[in-house]
């Protein structure tokens, strides 16, 4: 464990005792964010592996949640620890002394941050020491405070880590009354089980009691020259734990607990520092009697690959965080104690006699990794050869030897977590500087898997990519090995756990003895018969077969290998024809002067082995009607031996011009080629292809041999239909005089053409202007029509004031792979002249029409001044509005210089709609009665459906004229032609 610690780095955060600072006022902050400091002194066992954290408070100010404490490592881990549920737990049992209430009123329910100062009962100091005195500590007052501190790690390139390793650290001796304590607490219900205990304890006298010449003979090493133990080592831990959490404390020791010298004075009498691994956070206390002062802090670790740098990306280098164990496990419930003098550290019973338990834990190497040891670095350490970081006995490369035979070998791995954990690995397969996607291979090691007797790590075959390696000997190969619970992991970057280690490998074939036998297949019938083998440990294997069975052996037939072992003198098998490796003994170790293996190499030929191949092919590359495609048939004797009597057959039918014949002999290695023609029909080219197999059939000295000749060809050709809409001439169907008026009937025929080369079936036709369409047929061979019909169409008004009829209807059909060909009609007329499918139009006549009467009412003596129709008396008009064309009208207004405002009961009249409209009274003038009429014509004015205008000029009610025109409206106003005379005289004078 020496080099261990000699490169761990580890950070922490501390809470210390102070007491001159008992009359600081505490003051508040916002949240703020420290940094962390190594100690640059002190003897501490871990002192050059802790950096210890303040959290951006100046000495006095209180501890907020949320606060921070950020910083990276050498190694390019940036580590955050974040404050919440500072908590005020219970009060000292002191509170009720005024001394104690007037030193801590100030820091009461509170946490304080603290530098590390020199007051008395610092044991902490000595151990580890700062020389700029940082606000590392924090505080309780006549209290017991808790805080939680959750972690973070996070890599360069922003992969985070929710696990690593906190330590909490006693930086004051703890007081026997009232019972001063500090304690670190762990939940074990986790993805991990963390590990909680106990690693370093350390005390020093700093009361400064003078003394003779002996009376620093306990002194640790760095103690202040003339001080002297004045009590020793007296602390115990606590072990506490539920179903989810465990829970360490320190206490000192109680008086009744006391060992010799008493421990009755109080303080300096030693702390402790406790650890928990693979934590994501963690739960601490502190209770003082007056002001009790503690630390936590984070230990990272991690380790690098070492590969040469083109292995790596440099930007992202495989990073692992070595999350350290603590010997010993974690510690069952119960108290523990520590007494004794300086350096010793034991666990001890309460007589002061070293316990059971024996000495104290120690950090030691992680639980999950590769062989025995870990080199732990701060950066990547590429070298040429992959053994940058092996500075300690090759510990890095300790998991997998570089010497391995025959492409297999074994890597000795260790998994003490409760989950599974993987395996990767990388070999540079085709030696161009990187770890391709292809040459990478994963696999699982299960939860627990080490040897739970010995507690050692247990051995994996490395399952190799095939078809890596040749015969040649030493061949050097890079490999990268990386052990982590994440189960995608890539050859680079941030790994939560594990290990990683790279290995300059080289595959040895193990040493031979070489020797040939050429073993010929005489007799057809025997099999091969081995003899003079040993009693057992033999194995037969053979080269490249594909897919076959290997006759007569009774093994395992893997990746093209036929396999057999036995344990007898003599072996007699039927093999094929094939190399075959003779092999003896087995590997005691991979190395290349222990390689305990013999084989010799054994090649029986099969003279005896007859074979014969059909090849079939044509030049033609798909089905065309009526073409004529030449099949071509090779026959050849691939085996060994003459073949007789070889005969062609091909069920194909309608084949012609084939010249098929008994083929006598065939010697080994000779061909025969044969030809024959066949027309494509209609019925291939919709089967979508043809397929046709040819048979030859031989005898040999073994058996009849047999083999066939495929040919298959595609259509060559695409569906295709056509659908034209034709409207018959129109007539006037309803006899109302208007030919393609309302209510008048359009007939439609539709002609279908396969216009492709396959047959088409299930033809329909969709139309939403015709219903029921049929036809005559409903197949139809390439270039055939049919016609068809359905109900006649019914004009409506919309379609008269469109002026037209338009539609399109469309075709559908299967070809014979039952797949849709459809077509949108097209009209007989090209109406836009592009040549494209048209719409069906049908013009239908329009005859815009409106006619407007004018009628008075009877006349009135509206003025009442007893003459009916006379001066100011008035007229009432009614004005009747007909359509009477055969367009829809809209928009409908009147014109009259007589009468004002004129309004209709409806504005749009559909053909033969009639409304009704008035107006405003018309009052007569005298010029009316001296003309002895009110005579005048209204206009009437509409739009129809295009938008132009309809107009008529009012007609009487009565045809004054006689003529059967428009005439104007007549009213007779009667006239009274009247005079009077009135004769006066001048009363004063007559004459007569």
């Amino acid at each position: 464990m020496r080099k261990f610690f000699a490169t761990l780095q580890i950070f922490a955060l501390s809470f210390i005792l102070i007491f001159p600072l008992g009359s600081l006022q505490p003051t508040y902050a916002a949240n703020t964010t420290g940094t962390g400091h190594i100690a640059t002194g002190g003897y501490g066992k871990y002192r050059g592996a802790i950096y210890w954290l303040d959290w951006g408070k100046s000495n006095g100010q209180v501890l907020e949640n949320g606060d921070k404490s950020v910083f990276t490592t050498p190694n390019g881990l940036t580590y955050t620890l974040t404050v919440s549920d500072i908590t005020f737990i219970n009060q000292s049992t002191r509170w009720s002394d005024l001394s104690i209430r007037k030193q801590c009123k100030q820091n009461y329910r509170k946490i304080v941050a603290a530098q590390s100062n020199d007051w008395e009962g610092n044991n902490f100091k000595y151990a580890y020491n700062f020389t700029d005195s940082p606000a590392i500590s924090l505080r309780s007052c006549a209290g017991t405070m808790g805080l939680t501190v959750i972690l973070d790690v996070v890599d360069k390139n922003g992969k985070h880590s929710d696990y690593g390793n906190i330590v909490i650290a006693g930086t004051e001796s703890l007081a026997s009354s009232p019972n001063e304590s500090y304690s670190l607490e762990v939940d074990t219900n986790g993805t991990k089980t963390p590990s909680l205990n106990i690693i370093e304890t350390y005390v020093n006298n700093d009361r400064k009691k003078t003394c003779g010449v002996n009376c620093n003979a306990y002194n640790r090493p760095g103690a202040p020259a003339g001080s002297s133990w004045k009590d020793g080592l007296a602390v115990k831990a606590i072990v506490d734990s539920t179903a989810t959490t465990k829970k360490m404390t320190i206490n000192h020791m109680s008086d009744n607990e006391a060992w010799p010298p008493t421990y009755n004075d109080g303080d300096s009498h030693g702390d402790a520092i406790i650890a928990a691994t693979d934590v994501h956070q963690v739960r601490a206390t502190v209770k003082g009697g007056g002001k009790q002062h503690f630390a936590i802090g984070v230990l990272s670790t991690a380790d690098f690959g070492d590969a040469p740098a083109s292995y790596e990306d440099m930007n992202n280098p495989a990073l692992h965080i070595t999350n350290p164990v603590i010997s010993k496990g974690d510690l069952p419930d119960g108290t523990y104690y520590f007494k004794g003098r300086n350096g010793f550290e034991n666990f001890t019973n309460q007589d002061g006699t070293i316990s059971s338990y024996g000495s104290m834990p120690t950090l030691q190497l992680p639980q999950l990794r590769i062989g025995s040891g870990i080199d732990f670095e701060v950066k990547p350490k590429n070298s040429d050869n992959a053994d940058g970081d092996d500075t300690h006995q090759a510990d890095d490369e300790d998991g997998v030897s570089t010497l391995i035979a025959h492409c297999d070998g074994q890597i000795k791995v260790l998994n003490e977590y409760n989950r599974p954990a993987y395996l990767h690995y990388w070999i540079d397969k085709n030696e161009n500087g990187t770890f391709d996607n292809d040459e990478y291979v994963k696999q699982p090691v299960p939860a627990t898997y080490f040897d739970t007797i010995n507690n050692v790590k247990k051995e994996k075959t490395i399952a190799f990519p095939n078809n890596i390696f040749t015969s040649e000997n030493k061949q050097e190969r890079f490999m990268r090995f990386r052990i982590t619970t994440e189960e995608n992991e890539g050859v680079s970057g941030l790994a939560p756990d594990g290990e990683v280690e790279d290995v300059k490998v080289t595959f040895l074939n193990p040493r031979v003895q070489t020797g040939s036998h050429d073993l010929t297949c005489n007799d057809t019938t025997s099999p091969i018969e081995f003899t003079d083998l040993p009693d057992t440990g033999w194995t037969i294997t053979g080269d490249g077969f594909t897919d076959q069975v290997c006759q007569g052996v009774q093994g395992t037939f893997t990746n093209g290998k036929c396999v057999i072992s036995g344990n007898s003198t003599t072996k007699t098998l039927d093999l094929p024809k094939g190399d075959y490796g003779f092999e003896i003994g087995n590997f005691t170790e991979i190395a290349p002067t222990s390689c305990k293996k013999t084989t010799e190499t054994i090649r029986v030929e099969d003279t005896c082995k007859p074979a014969i191949e059909l090849e079939k092919s044509t030049t033609s590359t798909g089905l065309i009607v009526d073409d004529v495609i030449t099949y071509s048939f090779k026959i050849t004797n691939t085996g060994s031996g003459t073949l007789s009597n070889v005969v062609l057959e091909d069920p194909m039918p309608n084949l012609f011009d084939k010249n098929f014949t008994t083929i006598p002999t065939l010697a080994e290695g000779e061909s025969t080629t044969f030809t024959a023609k066949y027309k494509v029909t209609q019925a291939d080219v919709d089967r979508g292809t043809l397929t046709n197999t040819a048979t030859v059939n031989t005898n040999s000295e073994r058996a009849p041999l047999t083999d066939t000749g495929s040919v298959s060809l595609p259509q060559k050709s695409t569906p295709k239909i056509v659908l034209e809409k034709e409207a018959q001439p129109l007539t006037d169907t309803n006899q109302d005089g208007i030919i393609g008026g309302k209510d008048d009937t359009i007939t439609y025929t539709f002609t279908v053409t396969n216009s492709g080369t396959v047959t088409l079936k299930e033809i329909t036709i969709a139309d939403d202007k015709v219903a029921n369409i049929t036809c005559q047929k409903t197949t139809l061979a390439p270039k055939e029509t049919t016609t068809c019909t359905g109900d006649a169409y019914t004009i409506t008004q919309a379609d008269i004031d469109a002026g037209k009829v338009e539609n399109t209807a469309t075709v559908t059909a299967k070809d014979p792979q039952n797949k849709p060909v459809t077509d949108i009609s097209d009209s007989a007329n090209d109406n836009d002249k592009d040549g494209t499918d048209d719409p069906t139009i049908v013009a239908v006549p329009q005859t815009p029409k409106i006619v407007l009467e004018k009628e008075a009412q009877p006349l009135t003596d509206t003025n009442q001044d007893g003459i009916i129709g006379g001066k100011d008396d008035t007229i009432t008009y009614t004005f009747t509005v007909t359509n009477s064309g055969t367009v829809t009208l809209k928009e409908i207004t009147i014109a009259d210089d007589k009468v004002a405002n004129i309004t209709c009961q409806k504005t749009t009249l559909a053909p033969k709609e009639t409304t009704t409209c008035t107006g405003d009274a018309y009052t007569i003038t005298q010029a009316d009665i001296d003309a002895g009429k009110v005579e005048n014509t209204a206009t009437v004015t509409a739009k129809d459906p295009q938008n132009k205008p309809v107009t008529d000029i009012s007609d009487s009610a009565n045809d004054n004229d006689k003529d059967g025109t428009d005439d104007p409206t007549i009213v007779a106003v009667p006239q009274t032609p009247k005079i009077v005379l009135v004769k006066t005289a001048d009363k004063t004078k007559v004459t007569y």
